[in-house]
């Protein structure tokens, strides 16, 4: 990582900030000192001081990253069913395994997609893994059978989320921001929800027109006219490379554990407590919400509820994890992390537990808004425990890492419900067992050793 820039060229770095309406309280004063151990102040810019910090435009970016390519795929996937089942004769469970293969594919490609980030062009990258995408929706159009269409689903998809979505805005957010890093890991993990309110009526409103190809065209000309431009004129891989110092400071962070980029390897992680604590702990709440969501509709059909209502309950479910990101990522900055992830915590076990009585749907509707808020609030959490412990330049690759580690938590999440169902007439037992991981998770969380300055 380039730290120094020369006295005369740095002020002109800092001027070339993109510019716009500044969010208050957030400017770009100053430029790095020049290869100094000790931050030397610096005379305030005035015309830097007049630009947007640039963080902010990233997060912008990312923000419509996340929401083309989660809706093209996580939120859009159940509208391919139909019509491809239909046109290839299979039965729909057989589709579905698509999107198995995204999960699966997803935990081979992020660790590589971490570990390049870290070391090579965020702008490269994200510009690359999108232009893969956009090229297999373009190629499933024309696929003769439906095992290649699969291929290209699942390579394209799992390139593309991983060099479009959560971890790389993770690292953009972790390294543009240190003292509001939660607020901006949370700003930026909106796009995601977003995505699932926008993109598939527009999905669904291709397919209906112009069949599933013609929908998968009309994702590739999103990925090409909205997130690739948004990429190629906004995405900076460091401050540095402005002149600038995270959050627009005049001063840089105090310097992170882990040390430059690459100074944490997969053997060093495996041998790392803050590692597997973390991902242990967040893939058990992953592994259990994916559990819920997956089978939300069958379950609260057990308590009277009708296939609509149940539908506006995911609805709820987007719009508090959109609530609970905003919040979370806001307050992260200021309270220690360990306390939030057991509040969100609490909520998911309230929900737990009135799902195993029989409640009435304004008690319903009100636990799953709850637990849609813990669910929102764990995603920038997750990025601000990573960036905490081990450092915004190792970011990439300690996500990318855990992926595998999370995976085994999600594929048991989706299957342990309907299993217990199938086999004890009743989801009860299966959620008494999600209970029972959370308090396990919520103790296997005292171990997590933070940094000082993320426990004030």
């Amino acid at each position: 990582m380039r730290n120094g820039h020369d006295s005369i060229r740095a002020p002109v770095q800092a001027c070339n900030a993109c510019t716009g309406a500044p969010p208050s309280g957030h400017w770009a004063s100053h430029a790095p000192a020049p290869h100094t151990s000790t931050p030397m102040k610096t005379d305030t810019n005035p015309v830097a001081a007049a630009r947007t910090f640039h963080g902010w435009w990233i997060l912008s970016s990312v923000f419509v990253t996340q929401a083309v390519t989660a809706g093209l795929t996580t939120y859009s996937f159940g509208l391919y069913q139909i019509p491809v089942a239909e046109e290839f004769g299979v039965s729909r469970s057989t589709v579905a395994w698509g999107l198995s293969g995204i999960m699966l594919m997803g935990a081979v490609v992020a660790p590589l997609m971490g570990r390049a980030l870290d070391r090579r062009s965020n702008r490269a990258l994200m510009l690359g893994a999108g232009a893969f995408m956009a090229s297999c929706l373009l190629a499933m159009t024309v696929a003769p059978r439906l095992w290649l269409i699969g291929l290209l689903f699942v390579f394209g998809s799992s390139v593309g989320m991983a060099g479009l979505g959560p971890q790389a805005a993770g690292k953009l957010a972790a390294t543009w921001f240190s003292r509001l890093r939660g607020r901006a890991l949370g700003i930026s993990s909106v796009g995601t929800s977003a995505g699932g309110l926008a993109v598939p009526p527009l999905v669904a409103a291709a397919i209906a027109a112009w069949g599933w190809r013609g929908a998968a065209v009309v994702g590739a000309v999103l990925l090409g006219v909205v997130a690739l431009p948004t990429v190629a004129l906004s995405i900076r891989n460091r401050p540095a490379d402005l002149g600038l110092y995270p959050d627009g400071d005049a001063q840089p962070p105090p310097a992170p554990p882990g040390g430059a980029a690459g100074g944490w390897s997969f053997g060093r992680l495996a041998r790392e407590r803050n590692f597997w604590v973390i991902a242990l702990v967040i893939g058990t709440i992953f592994g259990t919400v994916s559990g819920i969501i997956s089978n939300l509709p069958p379950l609260v059909a057990e308590f009277g509820v009708e296939s609509q209502q149940a539908a506006a309950l995911l609805s709820l479910l987007s719009l508090a994890g959109i609530a609970g990101k905003l919040c979370f990522g806001a307050v992260a900055d200021r309270l220690d992390k360990r306390l939030l992830v057991w509040s969100g915590m609490a909520m998911l076990v309230g929900f737990l537990m009135i799902a195993s009585s029989d409640p009435s749907l304004t008690v319903l509707v009100a636990a799953t808004g709850a637990m849609g808020f813990a669910l929102g609030g764990a995603l920038p959490l997750w990025g601000a425990l990573i960036g905490d412990c081990f450092g915004p330049e190792a970011f990439g690759e300690v996500m990318g890492w855990m992926g595998p580690v999370m995976l085994p938590f999600n594929i048991v999440g989706i299957q342990l419900l309907p299993w217990c169902y199938d086999h004890f007439g009743s989801y009860v037992p299966g959620l008494r067992i999600c209970i029972g991981a959370i308090l396990g998770a919520a103790l296997l969380l005292l171990l997590l050793r933070l940094p000082e300055r993320s426990r004030n």
